[in-house]
């Protein structure tokens, strides 16, 4: 992996390109991916591989990214209730909703086994 403008396009080792939306002032500068659509097929691909070959280890790794997409997801959740997202002001001067019911994971074979 190669960061070729980082934090917006990184250049995979297969030769793929890996390109992150791009907002500034509301619009849309570039289209693309986001944090939380990577981590979800993550969760997917290491749902499937769980099912194919459970182990502890993918149990351990869909756990931590349930966590993280869930950091982002209540990242969002501030951001839009403070009114910045989309802008590059901060929402942490914003006082912090308990957000954790509004944030939904897939549950899987993994999660029952855990």
């Amino acid at each position: 992996m190669k960061a070729v403008d980082p934090g917006r396009i990184y250049q995979l080792s297969a030769g793929n390109r890996l390109r992150f939306v791009q907002k500034e002032g509301g619009r849309i500068l570039r289209n693309g991916t986001t944090n939380e659509e990577v981590i979800e097929v993550l969760i997917d691909r290491a749902t499937e591989a769980y099912q194919r070959l459970p182990c502890r280890e993918t149990i351990r790794a869909l756990y931590c990214l349930r966590e993280a997409l869930a950091a982002f997801e209540l990242r969002t959740a501030r951001r839009a209730s403070a009114h910045v997202e989309g802008t590059l002001q901060s929402h942490d001067a914003a006082p912090a909703k308990r957000t954790h019911s509004h944030i939904r994971t897939r549950l899987s074979v993994a999660d029952r086994l855990a």
